[in-house]
């Protein structure tokens, strides 16, 4: 079943937005929700992005169907932090690159497994990142493993090593 999202939920950022301001928080959650007042979207689930920095937000997992909306709010790129398999209702990775690349959006596939950080895997998202220009959503699971990742690589401790 599908969820109506009230037309005060979300609307499309521009892209100036995205890296000129702050997007609104939730003070509970530190959950970035963006907001509308024009038409409803219509989506799997709402989806809860957090602001990491300037140029990354995260979520769980993500639908092809919501890859319109994704654009539509703004990003450029996708990267999917996820396994495919993981789980028996999980899109597969390349339904969702497929919507990526029909709306214009670059799409990576750098899968984590929790313990196995190695200079590789950190080295393929900083050049996945970097290839970007302009905002980038990272998804997995719960987003849980995006944060672990984002924060090897551009995280406030690889800040003020660099």
């Amino acid at each position: 079943m599908r969820d109506t999202i009230a037309e005060t939920t979300l609307t499309p950022l521009t892209r100036a937005n995205l890296h000129n301001a702050p997007l609104p928080r939730n003070e509970d959650t530190s959950t970035a929700y963006l907001k509308t007042s024009t038409n409803a979207l219509q989506m799997e689930k709402p989806m809860k992005l957090k602001q990491l920095d300037e140029k990354i937000q995260i979520c769980g997992q993500i639908e092809p169907s919501d890859v319109k909306e994704i654009a539509a709010l703004g990003f450029i790129g996708i990267i999917c932090n996820r396994p495919d398999g993981e789980a028996d209702d999980q899109p597969d990775f390349d339904d969702i690159e497929d919507e990526a690349e029909r709306y214009g959006l670059s799409a990576s596939y750098i899968p984590y497994l929790n313990g196995l950080l190695t200079p590789k895997l950190l080295a393929k998202l900083t050049n996945a990142i970097d290839a970007v220009d302009g905002p980038v959503l990272m998804y997995c699971r719960s987003g849980r493993r995006c944060m672990i990742l984002w924060d090897a690589v551009r995280g406030p401790l690889v800040l003020a090593a660099g």
